[in-house]
Order: structure tokens, then C-alpha cells, then sequence
């Protein structure tokens, strides 16, 4: 959702077996209806190092555009955040709709 969406610092991540070592480093950030984040794996295996760079990009919705489309095409909306029922907020919203005969 555009409105729980937080650009970040830098975040590390790192994991350590016998045969490899693999660091992450996140980088968030929104760019209209849109959050970025800019992801860099650092991987070392058998000596040698390897780097792979990524970026993940997810559309951001706006809830109050989907619940006045929900209401438009006639389904009665229901928002449950972070999957409870009795969470008025939060930063996982689940919509749905039911529509009456």
C-alpha cells in the first residue's frame, strides 16, 4: 500500500555455512506508486567471490482507490490488517468483498 510503504537505510543480512558465506545488502525506496529495493549479494564459495545485483520493483496500490472500486462493481469491502479481525491498521491489508444477491 502507498500509504505503509517505508524507504529504509541500508540493511544487512548475512549467512555463513562450511561451503559458502553470502552477505545481502537491501536498499528501499518509492518512486510514485512504486517501491523499489535495490538488492546486492555478495557470495563467496570455494575462494572466489561473486556478486549478483538485483532489483525488485512492486506496485503499491492505493486502498482508497480499491475499496471505491470494490463499492462501484457492487461487492460490500472488508480490510483485514495483518490478517486479523480485530486490527483496525497495519502493514499487511487483505480486502475482500462480498457481494449480495
Amino acid at each position: 500500500m502507498t500509504d505503509t510503504w517505508k524507504p529504509g537505510p541500508f540493511n544487512v543480512e548475512t549467512i555463513t555455512t562450511p561451503d559458502f558465506e553470502v552477505a545481502r545488502v537491501n536498499k528501499s525506496q518509492k518512486k510514485r506508486s512504486f517501491g523499489i529495493v535495490d538488492i546486492v549479494f555478495v557470495i563467496f564459495e570455494k575462494g572466489r567471490k561473486k556478486i549478483v545485483k538485483t532489483q525488485n520493483k512492486i506496485f503499491l496500490p492505493d486502498r482508497k482507490r480499491i475499496l471505491e472500486t470494490m463499492k462501484q462493481v457492487w461487492f460490500t469491502p472488508r480490510l483485514y490488517f495483518d490478517f486479523s479481525d480485530t486490527k483496525r491498521s497495519g502493514t499487511v491489508c487483505v480486502f475482500v468483498g462480498r457481494k449480495e444477491r
